[in-house]
């Protein structure tokens, strides 16, 4: 899918822009892995930032780390990190609460916790 432009009236910052941004734009996620500690807790972190782009590709990003990661899907990605840290990971989108109040944590079902 590629974004044609959009014919912006005299104004350059008008609703058509900004509408025209909105749909092209990546919806951001973030992959959070769990872990347990010697108390049998679990405890999260963030270990990576992704773009989830309208056209289906994502990319994953960490900070702090010279991590980049393309992947097919962002739960592709979170398969990806789950195989690789050996740990569990949820795909978190940021947004979800806003936007319903659907599931938003996926365990990663390929992950086995030792």
């Amino acid at each position: 899918m590629t974004h044609d432009g959009v014919e912006l009236g005299d104004d350059p910052y008008d609703e058509k822009l900004h509408a025209y941004v909105r749909s092209c734009a990546p919806r951001p996620y973030a992959l959070v892995e769990e872990s347990f500690g010697e108390d049998d807790r679990a405890r999260v972190s963030v270990v990576g930032w992704g773009l989830a782009f309208p056209t289906g590709p994502t990319e994953v990003v960490r900070e702090g780390e010279p991590m980049r990661v393309y992947c097919a899907s962002p739960e592709s990605a979170a398969d990806h990190l789950a195989f690789v840290r050996r740990q569990s990971v949820f795909l978190v989108w940021p947004d979800a609460a806003q936007r319903s109040s659907q599931n938003h944590f996926v365990r990663n079902a390929a992950q086995n916790r030792t």
